[in-house]
């Protein structure tokens, strides 16, 4: 999977950008939560490309890999950290009104929701200030039935109170922190502590370890590039632009998600600002199939705050010249009764640097992670929806 080089990236390891991992090839998936529970463990590839193990229960494990755009010099070879994330909250909120549906006897001849997050960045990185920021989501929903539309809106009200990803950017979450130098515990500092610091380092365990599950029945082309960004210099957000040390700009993604069929969804996610690629990603929730036909919703959305975190820890190493050989996190996200838990994260670096430093890099990436801020920011942001053109 290596080139001549020995270095291991998307290109290298010549794989789907994601694909079913075998259950007993990979440790600490089990989990006797009561809700919904995911297992993220991310390690950083060269440049800004990213490799993550997801362990969903329900939903079984899959590899994922993230890359960036033009605008922080990425290959493009994957989708951006916050493709998954509104990914993961399309699939989710499809999720509760499905099940709603059925549970209420209403069928739906076909849906489609539309999804827009917008995402601050303000500040220095050098001064230490630069912040990340989440505005209110913007979804328009359509839903084509015979039912009656006051039980529609009634529908669509009630699953978007169910939803785990809207209780995500709606509660104000307390997440938690450790961090592992050079194999060694490190007590955090800047950022509130976590309760454990048991989590073993994923280069050592699972990443030596996984292995496809070809005898699995899942979808081919799960993710795949649909349209490539164009490369532009010395425009607004083009080459390069989000790797400038001062930052004042809004980011926006777009998502336009259709219902196929059962369980199964698909959605197309554009990068708007910085300009950025077009993704096409599927999903299918385990109600359906016993060996999932792709990861859920919640599967998405828990990696894509990882990869956002990742990716902020790269940029500030980056931006601030950091000795940084490697870096790997495990992250655990909690769901249940419409509900989302604070995210604990464990953050393991190999670096030639004290450990004063490197704790100050854990606290600017959480500082500065949009999806960190959307979780912990006391203004709304959770979602403002539309049903058929109406306000909900």
């Amino acid at each position: 999977m290596n080139d001549a080089s020995g270095v291991y990236s998307i290109e290298t390891a010549n794989k789907p950008l994601v694909f079913r991992v075998k259950e007993d090839s990979v440790q600490g998936g089990a989990s006797n939560h009561t809700g919904m529970i995911h297992r993220v463990e991310v390690r950083s590839l060269p440049g800004m490309q990213k490799e993550a193990i997801v362990t969903s229960s329900p939903g079984g494990t899959w590899r994922i890999v993230c890359d960036e755009g033009p605008y922080l010099n990425g290959t493009d070879l994957a989708p951006f950290p916050l493709a998954f994330f509104t990914t993961g909250l399309q699939f989710c909120l499809m999720t509760q009104i499905l099940e709603k549906a059925k549970e209420q006897g209403i069928t739906l001849k076909s849906f489609n929701l539309e999804l827009d997050n917008y995402y601050t960045m303000k500040g220095s990185f050098i001064k230490g200030d630069a912040i990340g920021g989440a505005k209110p989501a913007e979804a328009l929903i359509d839903i084509e039935s015979d039912a009656d539309p006051g039980a529609i809106r009634n529908l669509v009200e009630t699953a978007t109170k169910a939803c785990p990803g809207q209780a995500m950017m709606r509660d104000i979450l307390n997440n938690v922190f450790s961090l592992h130098v050079n194999g060694e515990v490190v007590q955090v500092e800047g950022v509130t502590a976590s309760g454990n610091v048991d989590d073993p380092d994923p280069e050592a365990v699972n990443f030596k370890t996984f292995a496809a599950d070809n005898d699995a029945a899942y979808l081919d082309d799960i993710i795949t590039k649909t349209k490539a960004a164009e490369k532009k210099h010395d425009v607004e957000g083009g080459v390069s632009s989000s790797l400038k040390p001062v930052q004042d700009r809004t980011l926006h993604v777009h998502g336009k998600a259709e219902w196929l069929e059962g369980s199964l969804k698909k959605t197309d996610i554009q990068l708007r600002s910085p300009i950025g690629s077009w993704f096409r990603l599927f999903s299918a929730e385990p109600v359906d199939q016993e060996a999932n036909q792709a990861p859920t919703g919640l599967a998405y959305l828990s990696a894509g705050v990882g990869f956002c975190y990742m990716t902020q820890l790269s940029r500030y190493t980056h931006i601030a010249k950091l000795d940084v050989n490697s870096i790997r996190i495990v992250q655990h996200t909690r769901f249940s009764d419409g509900r989302a838990e604070p995210v604990d994260t464990h953050v393991f670096i190999d670096a030639n640097e004290s450990a004063e430093t490197i704790n100050n890099l854990v606290r600017m990436g959480e500082q500065t992670c949009f999806l960190h801020a959307a979780m912990r920011d006391a203004y709304p942001s959770q979602i403002q929806t539309k049903l058929n053109g109406q306000p909900l």
